[in-house]
């Protein structure tokens, strides 16, 4: 139903990386698209949802509305680290109330 491998296997382990030397090197191309679909067309906000330490939704999209969603701990650190973006949690429990 969601493309996933069937050898996939889940993370149980509950990690959250937050190092230092953040880059785009994963979906970097994909930002970059996005990024030039928004300008290109004059849309003023955008939706990230699982957008993890933020790094590419500062990078291409800050001064525009934005609203990034992922877990809670990732939101805590994205508030301290980005006070002038927007972000939320999404309850894993139940994913489609944010």
């Amino acid at each position: 139903m969601y493309c996933i491998r069937e050898d996939y296997t889940h993370r149980e382990d509950g990690r959250y990386d937050y190092e230092e030397g953040i880059t785009d090197d994963w979906q970097g191309l994909v930002y970059s698209a996005a990024d030039e679909i928004v300008h290109n067309k004059g849309y003023t906000s955008v939706l990230d949802v699982g957008c993890g330490r933020g790094f590419k939704t500062v990078k291409h999209f800050n001064g525009l509305k934005t609203l990034g969603l992922d877990l809670p701990p990732t939101v805590e650190w994205l508030n301290e680290h980005y006070p002038n973006m927007k972000w939320q949690a999404i309850d894993d429990a139940n994913p489609t109330r944010i």
